[in-house]
């Protein structure tokens, strides 16, 4: 029952670390682009 719930866990964690990642390379490609076009 234990594991299930820490399995559980760590899968929604890892889940939010990597929507978190995404978001982070999206506003880091948005960045760029915006630098190099010149236009924020």
């Amino acid at each position: 029952m234990l594991k299930y719930a820490t399995i559980a866990f760590i899968r929604a964690h890892a889940m939010r670390a990597w929507m978190q990642f995404i978001a982070v390379e999206k506003a880091k490609q948005n960045l760029l682009v915006g630098l190099r076009t010149g236009t924020h």
